[in-house]
């Protein structure tokens, strides 16, 4: 009898560490390599003392998906907002993801060779756009315009890495890319690609509903020499709530108090983003988040 109740603690022993293992640390689930999301989650990383999981993703559309799918697998995910939009009408559940932080904002870029005639979103009417590979959230910020601007766009699937040559061998006219200024492969071109490009302004007011007009200011990239409008996609981290444990309401609880302690050396020492980061949920009124009550509670949201 004895044996028997030993063994019994036993099992119910190692079930309780298990649990506790599995949210011993968060996984989350930034962006490509060396891209903003993935350096924003490894200054988070650093104010946490290195205790999350960091994982690289295909793109944002791709951390959606992994979010809905698997969310035992990612427990946090950078996502844009309008990803967060279109997948209300593919994913069944959506109403389970919850922000845990408003981040920042993405510019986006819309990018043609420098000789072209191409000066404004109307004039690409009917020619080839590059928008990124179906993973990334690129590719949905290009179709959203397109469907509000009622414009006509050949899109062509060309990953980001691939657009610049792309463009250069006239196979696309002009290329989509969404990321938070300066895009490091934007400001660090190749030798061969030096002032070959130009950024096109997007200003048309359809899209004022869903994204926030902002300008990329010359200099930002040695090859854009003259302040250029364009609109900026907010971009949040966020996590399923579907199973959620209590442990896992601990690690988040912890994540957050950690980034707003931290959040002065995040901004000196951090990627140039941290510095629109200020604890407001309700900045785009327009854009109705679906806040995680631990986000209400350690940043007193109501």
């Amino acid at each position: 009898m004895k044996s028997k109740l030993i063994s019994k603690y036993l099992v119910a022993s190692l079930l309780l560490f298990n649990v506790s293992f599995a949210y011993s640390q968060l996984t989350i689930l930034s962006g490509i390599k060396g891209g903003s999301y993935n350096q924003v989650a490894n200054d988070i990383n650093k104010v946490c003392n290195n205790t999350h999981k960091i994982t690289l993703s295909k793109g944002s559309y791709y951390s959606f998906h992994q979010l809905m799918m698997k969310p035992q697998k990612t427990d946090v995910a950078f996502l844009q907002a309008d990803v967060m939009f279109v997948g209300v009408g593919e994913y069944e559940g959506t109403e389970n993801v919850k922000v845990l932080l408003p981040l920042g904002q993405e510019e986006i870029h819309l990018i043609v060779k420098k000789s072209s005639n191409i000066n404004a979103l109307i004039d690409l009417s009917n020619k080839f756009i590059g928008i990124g590979s179906r993973e990334q959230g690129t590719n949905i910020t290009a179709r959203f315009i397109e469907l509000q601007t009622t414009y006509n766009f050949n899109f062509v699937e060309v990953a980001f890495e691939y657009s610049f040559d792309a463009l250069m061998k006239d196979k696309i006219d002009a290329f989509y890319f969404v990321g938070s200024i300066p895009v490091d492969k934007l400001k660090n071109l190749d030798e061969k690609y030096k002032n070959q490009f130009k950024l096109v302004p997007i200003t048309d007011k359809s899209l004022a509903r869903y994204y926030h007009k902002t300008v990329i200011k010359a200099g930002t990239y040695d090859w854009v020499t003259k302040d250029v409008e364009t609109y900026a996609v907010d971009y949040v981290l966020a996590t399923n709530i579907e199973k959620e444990t209590p442990e896992k309401l601990e690690m988040l609880t912890k994540l957050l108090t950690d980034i707003k302690n931290n959040i002065e050396k995040l901004k000196k020492e951090g990627h140039p983003v941290w510095k629109q980061v200020d604890f407001d949920f309700k900045k785009n009124k327009d854009i109705n988040y679906e806040i995680h009550p631990v986000a209400k509670k350690v940043f007193g949201v109501k």
